[in-house]
């Protein structure tokens, strides 16, 4: 099975519910929300921009770009129609509008934007260039092009060498994520596209709250018992494992993330 954001609206509706979930655990994680904080201080908000957040999710991040200055009008766009349903029913901004489609073909005219925002997204497609040139395509002249994505070949959950629980986190990286290592492309990508003065910075995240990391170990477990690569038995021995070891204060998980602001020339 292929990463299940690159097709999310295919998925069933309970897998869609698990993901969406998933988004807001992450969202939530305290030195996650430090990061967001961070690398939305960079971007040059003015009173009144207009902001496009491509692939919202359950609008997470699109509720923080809101928050940014007085005024600012915020539009979240998914391809999955429970995403959004659920990105609705969590927002109480009268600035924010959702819609479902899909970012390699946006549903608004050139130059009608003042930044385009990609939280986490970019990695789960197939076709990076073509998101970035529509996102150009909609940017004002000097608009901010915002991408915030993960190294995730780093991704680790180990304590040690061979570490079992780090195979569970291997299997997501194959399975969970078109490109993991599509960050390391995004400069040249993005300069390519025509943008520039791009500034890049990067982001250790520390699982110091455990949840989002557990969840997503957790998903690795079982799909390593989808695959008959371990046993119920097994995945039931990996889930306690992490668990005491969140109970004693030994759990560990590290991802490394990048975010890249440029401008429309």
């Amino acid at each position: 099975m292929s990463d299940p954001y690159t097709n999310i609206s295919e998925l069933n509706e309970d897998v869609q519910l698990k993901l969406s979930n998933s988004l807001e655990i992450r969202a939530a994680d305290p030195h996650m929300k430090q990061i967001i904080n961070t690398y939305l201080s960079e971007v040059k908000w003015v009173d009144g921009m207009r902001v496009l957040d491509v692939g919202c999710g359950t609008g997470a991040i699109t509720r923080e770009l809101a928050k940014q200055r007085d005024r600012i009008e915020v539009i979240g766009i998914d391809p999955s129609p429970i995403f959004v349903e659920k990105a609705k029913s969590l927002t109480q901004n009268e600035n924010i509008t959702y819609l479902v489609g899909d970012g390699k073909s946006l549903p608004f005219p050139g130059e009608s934007f003042d930044a385009v925002v990609f939280h986490t997204v970019l990695c789960h497609v197939s076709s990076p260039e073509l998101f970035l040139r529509e996102a150009y395509r909609v940017l004002k002249k000097g608009g901010q092009l915002v991408i915030f994505d993960g190294d995730y070949s780093l991704r680790s959950v180990a304590i040690g060498e061979h570490d079992p629980l780090q195979a569970c986190i291997e299997i997501m990286k194959k399975y969970n994520c078109y490109d993991i290592w599509l960050v390391r492309r995004l400069p040249a990508l993005i300069s390519s596209m025509g943008f520039d003065n791009l500034v890049v910075q990067s982001y250790g995240y520390l699982a110091t709250k455990p949840d989002y990391m557990v969840n997503f170990l957790e998903r690795g477990i079982e799909r390593l018992v989808e695959f008959g690569q371990i046993s119920e038995e097994t995945a039931k021995a990996l889930k306690a494992e992490a668990s005491q070891r969140v109970e004693d204060g030994r759990f560990f998980g590290f991802i490394p993330f990048l975010s890249f602001i440029a401008r429309k020339k």
